[in-house]
């Protein structure tokens, strides 16, 4: 396994130019921060762009320091933010204690995290069918089973020929 800190991750933003713009990106920071913080990545590179698309410059930032950055200047704190989530994981591991299909909300400007039952069984019809037939091949193997017994689908399962 290669290790995360041979990673960056590089995203793209329009390159503020007013204090809204300032803050659109400062939440668009701790999304980036946070998909990176938890895969161990430890720099960012940030394309910025014009309103029409055209890069203008490159800012390298480096992953661990970018909640100080941004708390020193009023925005959004990290702490907080790896709180909340492991607080909405483990609401979400208490309450979803049965297959099928569920729906998370969470409110704008509320801290409230809502999670019911929508179907029984099912995908929500979010996963393609050809999806859901890769990950059936996948759990059988090369050879078409599972647990070392033959358990490949039909050619009607599978949804027509080979």
């Amino acid at each position: 396994p290669t290790s995360s800190t041979n990673f960056v991750e590089l995203k793209t933003s329009l390159d503020p130019s007013s204090p809204r713009d300032l803050q659109t990106f400062e939440r668009k920071l701790l999304k980036f921060w946070l998909q990176s913080f938890l895969l161990g990545v430890p720099k960012i590179i940030v394309g910025f762009r014009s309103a029409n698309g055209q890069l203008r410059r490159l800012e390298e930032l480096e992953t661990a320091k970018i909640p100080g950055i941004v708390k020193k200047r009023g925005g959004w704190d990290g702490n907080v933010a790896v709180n909340f989530g492991a607080g909405v994981l483990s609401f979400l591991k208490e309450t979803v204690v049965s297959e099928g299909v569920w729906r998370i909300r969470r409110r704008e400007k509320s801290g409230v995290v809502e999670c019911w039952k929508v179907e029984e069984v099912g995908h929500g019809e979010i996963l393609s069918e050809e999806f859901i037939n890769w990950r059936i091949k996948l759990a059988l193997g090369p050879e078409g089973e599972v647990n070392g017994e033959s358990e490949a689908p039909s050619e009607e399962q599978e949804g027509g020929e080979a």
